[in-house]
C-alpha cells in the first residue's frame, strides 16, 4: 500500500514585514521639488539664479555670451 500524505496546515499567516509592501503608502508631495533628484535640483537652482538676477547682471551676461 502507498504512504499517505499529511494534510496541509491551512493558510499561512503573513508576518508584519511581509504585509508592508502590499499596503498603499500616501506621500506628502506638494511640488516637483519634493521628489527632484540631484540633477533636477541643479537645474532648479540654476533657473532660480537666472530668474533672480537683476537687470544689470542680465545685460552683462548677455554681452559676455554674444562676445564669446
Amino acid at each position: 500500500m502507498a504512504k499517505k500524505r499529511k494534510a496541509g496546515g491551512g493558510p499561512k499567516t503573513l508576518q508584519k514585514s511581509e504585509e508592508q509592501p502590499n499596503k498603499r503608502v500616501r506621500m506628502n508631495v506638494q511640488s516637483y521639488e519634493d521628489v527632484a533628484g540631484s540633477d533636477d535640483e541643479f537645474h532648479i537652482n540654476r533657473d532660480k539664479v537666472l530668474l533672480d538676477e537683476g537687470d544689470d547682471a542680465r545685460r552683462k551676461r548677455k554681452r559676455q555670451e554674444q562676445g564669446a
